[in-house]
């Protein structure tokens, strides 16, 4: 886990082979930031001395927040000269220890995500790095000896989708203080995290991307393909499947679909007597709706992370390479989603530099593959409305109230399980995310 800018700020990252930054949206400050990224580049020269309480970060033990409070302060009062004490160019007034060390206590918005996890570790790590190294350069066992509790109290505290030991070991380590080395597996943990997170936030920072889906199935001839531009709030796609064709449009003012007969009831849902009174004419749903959200939510770079990106738990190997000249990771994961025994292979190939992007991404099952491939990421998307169009209300045969079956609709007939898609086949047809 390594420090970046506040929130909506881009980053270039770091060459591809380091971990990426990844950003503490939920972080209490700017001034805690300001005091990681100092730290971060650094190593303290005292933290590789022999403590003179024994290492305090192996024996795990239970602290709690009274017990940190009342040694921050016995530290304070027995040792003054702290207030004044710097540490690579680092030091705390006591107007940003409080804030540090309320930001390390205490959970941002969304406890237990992983905004809310890093924004704690951000916080805590450079508070248990800077007591540790007045300890050690002062002979001052209690100082040691808070770095520790400090430390345990997050491990046993801090919650969200990573490991807070794995996260505070991994940038301790870098600062040479003296914690467990990290396992293989949360080696590849951390930095898989580093890696989503930092395309999470560049993902959602673009203005848009232009995407194919190829989907092949084991002894038929014809492909399902599917083209489809993505912009912040508008959006384009198109499905076709022989002679199966679908049309998708999203506006801020509406979203419209069309298509062949065969299109219409494959991938809109429509009754084959809908499907003929539509024609070749476009249905308009006014945004507003639980239906509109539906199909924006789908075809909108909004939701574009979250049906892409697997949990950093999944990914069973990471590596960063050249391909094509260009530096790249590489993440891998197999998942057989519940209710199937057949599991699912997946490969993500991302862009290291400058920024983390997905390029491609492929998955194969027993008999069918798709390929997914991203350009033109930042790119503005203007989506015009069609010139005529006729009322979603009026479409007889598509169920009132039917969210549920356009939301399938705009999701291509498909259901996401633990981060990847599982295909039903309606019409023997089937579309990836």
């Amino acid at each position: 886990m390594t420090a970046a800018p506040a929130t909506a700020r881009r980053r270039a990252l770091a060459a591809a082979g380091d971990i990426p930054p990844r950003r503490p949206r939920a972080a209490a400050a700017a001034l805690i930031i300001a005091g990681f990224l100092a730290l971060a580049g650094c190593a303290s020269s005292s933290g590789s001395a022999t403590a003179t309480t024994g290492n305090v970060f192996t024996t795990q033990h239970q602290v709690s927040l009274q017990q940190v409070d009342a040694e921050v302060a016995a530290l304070y009062s027995d040792h003054p000269n702290l207030a004044s004490f710097d540490v690579q160019d680092v030091s705390y007034t006591a107007k940003s220890r409080e804030t540090v060390l309320h930001g390390c206590t205490t959970p941002g918005a969304g406890t237990g995500s992983q905004d809310s996890e890093t924004g704690q570790i951000v916080a805590c790590a450079p508070l248990i790095f800077y007591y540790y190294s007045y300890g050690k350069q002062a002979s001052v066992p209690a100082a040691v000896s808070l770095a520790g509790d400090l430390y345990w109290y997050a491990v046993d505290h801090v919650t969200g989708p990573v490991s807070a030991q794995a996260s505070l070991n991994e940038l301790l380590q870098g600062w040479k203080l003296p914690v467990p080395e990290l396992t293989t597996a949360q080696q590849r943990t951390v930095v898989a995290t580093s890696v989503l997170t930092a395309a999470d936030d560049t993902m959602l920072t673009e203005q848009g991307v232009h995407i194919v889906i190829t989907d092949q199935i084991a002894g038929n001839a014809t492909a399902q393909r599917i083209t489809a531009d993505m912009g912040t709030d508008t959006g384009t796609e198109l499905i076709e499947y022989g002679s199966a064709t679908a049309t998708i449009r999203v506006t801020r003012q509406a979203a419209y679909f069309a298509g062949s007969k065969a299109g219409l009831t494959s991938f809109i849902g429509l009754a084959a007597s809908a499907a003929a009174r539509v024609g070749p004419r476009w249905v308009a749903i006014k945004s507003g709706t639980s239906e509109y959200q539906d199909l924006a939510a789908e075809n909108t770079l909004s939701a574009l992370p979250s049906n892409l990106l697997p949990a950093a738990s999944q990914v069973s190997q990471v590596a960063n390479t050249t391909v094509n000249g260009q530096k790249v990771y590489i993440l891998d994961w197999t998942t057989t989603p519940s209710g199937s025994q057949t599991p699912i292979r997946s490969r993500l190939t991302l862009t290291a530099t400058p920024q983390v992007l997905p390029v491609s991404e492929t998955l194969t099952t027993k008999g069918e593959s798709k390929t997914v491939t991203f350009a033109d990421w930042g790119a503005a998307l203007k989506v015009a409305a069609p010139a005529q169009s006729i009322p979603y209300a009026q479409v007889t045969g598509l169920r009132p109230g039917s969210a549920e079956q356009l939301a399938a609709v705009a999701s291509g007939v498909c259901r996401t399980v633990d981060h990847v898609t599982v295909f039903e086949r309606p019409a023997a047809t089937r579309r990836g995310r």
